[in-house]
């Protein structure tokens, strides 16, 4: 148990500073790996001082963490390999972060995928969501729809979503903007377009609130981030699973 805990916490705490000096200070999660290292190295030297049963729970805690974290896990990564389905009514592109230099490398992908089965599809329209944050110089819906447009895709398939600030709230809007055009969304074919660790949440989301024909397009950032991303998903799903629980 001590070898175990020692090692586990060594590569987190290693991968916890890496993702810290790539992605910055400036989000909590940004933490997670680091303080979850040094939680382990403390397990670790201190584990021989506990007693036997208090090492028993310990270990009993941590298997059944990791069994649960495998199982959302291959949901989540086999969600976001999926192939799209073709000829959909809509896409709905999910916003991501924009900079004064333009959409993040994560937006990016996802607006470089969204664009992509459009010019294969080009009966589809397409929805860009996200609004402005407060540190962004223009929403996120307008940053995708200007590097839309300058790919070579008709304005006319495109309609702007600015006014939402989660997943929830863009799938929600977009809902509501189908329904304007007098389409049924429970009848729309739709294709979700986010980073691939994102798709298995946003399915589930969009299910919950009422779409029924939905497949998923999935886009790649800096892959070296990818265990980040895909940690901060299992905790966001399960927060997700709670709020409809409730609602």
């Amino acid at each position: 148990m001590k070898k175990l805990f020692l090692i586990i916490g060594s590569i987190c705490l290693i991968y916890g500073i890496i993702v810290l000096l790539i992605i910055g200070f400036g989000n909590i999660f940004s933490y997670f790996f680091a303080l979850t290292g040094i939680l382990f190295l403390l397990i670790s030297f201190y584990c021989e001082k506990l007693s036997r049963k208090g090492r028993t729970i310990i270990l009993f805690v941590f298997l059944i963490g990791t069994l649960l974290f495998g199982f959302l896990e291959v949901k989540i990564i086999s969600c976001g390999v999926k192939q799209a389905e073709p000829e959909a009514d809509y896409v709905i592109l999910l916003g991501s972060g924009v900079s004064k230099t333009g959409p993040s490398m994560d937006f990016m992908a996802r607006i470089r995928a969204a664009g992509n089965y459009l010019k294969d599809n080009p009966g589809t329209v397409i929805i860009v969501t996200g609004a402005q944050g407060s540190n962004e110089p223009v929403s996120e819906a307008s940053a995708a729809r200007e590097q839309l447009l300058a790919s070579g895709i008709d304005p006319d398939r495109i309609i702007l979503e600015d006014r939402s600030y989660s997943t929830l709230q863009n799938l929600q809007n977009s809902r509501m903007l189908i329904e304007k055009e007098g389409r049924n969304a429970d009848e729309c074919s739709i294709v979700i377009v986010s980073s691939a660790f994102h798709l298995y949440r946003a399915r589930y989301i969009a299910e919950q609130i009422g779409f029924r024909n939905v497949s998923c397009l999935g886009s790649h950032g800096l892959r070296i981030l990818d265990p980040q991303y895909y940690t901060r998903e299992f905790f966001a799903c399960i927060k997700e699973w709670i709020y409809f629980a409730l609602n």
